[in-house]
């Protein structure tokens, strides 16, 4: 998706208020950003990614029209919020994208590396991260994080600016997306020429007859 739309993931520090603990590792009382204060970087993590934690068919079937509130449940805002968290490193070290002038990703290189840490990036909360062991979830700093992000989720969508009118910006990019996606279809379709058959073999029979 990053190559295909073009788009520079935001980072983590950013959506979460610009704040981060020891190691590089968010800490959970210093939250202060997400809907409220992270600027674009979160109104671009919902409008891009948001989707991966939401079924396809609520997507394609909500996201133009309705606001994330709406059809995206809170617990599901704060796992992909979270999640993307837990692989953020990983991902950008694995598929590593060259950015223009315009800031546009103009080419993203697959590196296909292993996440085990080899080179010191891993994820942060699953299999081989601190206080995680493979195949048994998440770590107790992921599900704390987990918690505190889904309880400030849960607050600031009571507020009109961090609920309503955030939901409504997002829903007016999400359209104007999806809006120019289709025109980008429309006008890369490759035309097909109309079978009128019947029509041009009566033209040629009255030529013929001419």
């Amino acid at each position: 998706m990053v190559l295909k739309e073009k788009i520079i993931p935001p980072n983590p520090v950013d959506m979460l208020g610009g704040v981060t603990g020891s190691n590089n590792m968010v800490e959970v009382n210093s939250i202060c950003g997400l809907r409220d204060n992270a600027g674009k970087s979160y109104a671009s993590f919902c409008e891009n990614f948001l989707q991966c934690v939401c079924p396809d068919d609520d997507w394609k079937r909500y996201s133009r029209n309705t606001r994330v509130s709406e059809f995206v449940d809170t617990s599901l805002e704060a796992f992909g919020v979270v999640t993307y968290i837990n692989g953020y490193d990983v991902w950008k070290k694995r598929y590593r994208g060259i950015v223009t002038v315009d800031g546009d990703v103009s080419s993203v290189t697959n590196e296909d590396d292993e996440s085990n840490g080899s080179d010191g990036t891993i994820f942060k909360f699953t299999a081989n991260a601190r206080g995680s062991r493979k195949y048994s979830g998440w770590s107790a700093e992921g599900v704390k994080l987990y918690n505190e992000v889904l309880e400030i989720l849960t607050e600031q969508r009571k507020k009109e600016t961090s609920g309503r009118i955030f939901d409504n910006k997002v829903m007016d990019k999400l359209s104007m997306k999806r809006k120019r996606k289709n025109e980008n279809q429309a006008n890369n379709d490759t035309p097909r020429a109309r079978n009128n058959l019947g029509k041009l073999m009566r033209a040629s029979n009255i030529i013929t007859a001419l």
